[in-house]
């Protein structure tokens, strides 16, 4: 149990005061973006190690990823999985365990504040397709 507590609190879900236990952590529009600036900044990081011949090899599979990607309502549980699928991938191409694990850590975040309606889709920053 100390455990799964110290880990929610590691991921942002919970937050511990002393003398008075812990608390589910208030989300803050703030906080949000923050995340998703981080987020950003670590696909910027893995882009750098990933670019060239190994992000060329994976192409076929990429496109594929993409356009099954491009295919659904950017609403739906579906794209989200697909989304999250696409962009670990590229971050996988980097082949650093640390990135990775922090990318799966805003993508946690991201899929617990859309399933609460904290974060609709409109409210992101506009990218280009994928």
């Amino acid at each position: 149990m100390l455990e799964a507590l110290i880990q929610l609190e590691m991921e942002g879900f919970v937050e511990s005061i002393p003398r008075k236990g812990t608390l589910v952590k208030p989300i803050r529009l703030e906080d949000i973006l923050g995340q998703l600036m981080l987020r950003e900044a670590v696909e910027c990081q893995a882009a750098r190690l990933y670019c060239g011949p190994r992000v060329l090899e994976q192409r076929p599979g990429l496109l594929q990823l993409a356009a099954e990607l491009e295919s659904t309502d950017s609403e739906s549980p579906e794209h989200w999985k697909q989304e999250i699928a696409f962009h670990s991938r590229l971050v996988e191409l980097s082949d650093c365990p640390a990135l990775l694990r922090e990318f799966k850590r805003f993508i946690r975040l991201e899929v617990f504040y859309r399933l609460n309606r904290i974060l609709p889709s409109t409210d992101r920053p506009e990218r280009l397709s994928h």
